[in-house]
């Protein structure tokens, strides 16, 4: 299936960046690293938003370019969900890049190497580890919504 489209704000004023598919879609099973949430549709386990509680004044700056994907396609979770609907926890560190002039934020999640790069929503990419976890997930197109985007 290919990507879902999605839109991607920060929101300076409550420190939420939040990427969401247009329209109404439920949103019931979540997995969480620090506070970046990945949600995943129901009946295929694949991944449609995700949204995180980050203060922009805390991430670092740095010249992106979006990497080369190779492929285009929904992402499924490999994750097990409990009776809830929220899978285990990672303790991984997240970090946050940002680049103003080319509206990129790179979000790293924990020290694994990238193996391969996929467009699973419209607005990410997401850098895959061998295993087939995020291990960064790039947003572009990021509009920072309450001051300048720099």
């Amino acid at each position: 299936m290919p990507p879902l489209d999605t839109t991607a704000s920060y929101s300076t004023g409550d420190y939420a960046l939040v990427v969401v598919p247009t329209g109404i879609i439920v949103m019931p099973y979540r997995a969480s690293a620090d506070t970046l949430t990945l949600s995943f549709r129901e009946h295929d386990y694949a991944l449609i938003a995700l949204d995180a509680y980050t203060n922009k004044d805390r991430w670092s700056r740095a010249l992106l370019t979006c990497p080369s994907v190779s492929t285009n396609c929904l992402l499924a979770a490999n994750d097990v969900f409990d009776e809830n609907g929220i899978a285990s926890s990672g303790s991984a560190p997240v970090e946050y890049a940002w680049c103003a002039e080319t509206a990129i934020l790179r979000i790293s999640i924990g020290d694994a190497a990238v193996s391969t790069y996929v467009r699973c929503l419209g607005n990410v990419i997401c850098g895959l580890d061998e295993t087939g976890r995020p291990a960064e997930l790039w947003i572009d197109q990021l509009t920072v919504v309450g001051m300048r985007a720099t």
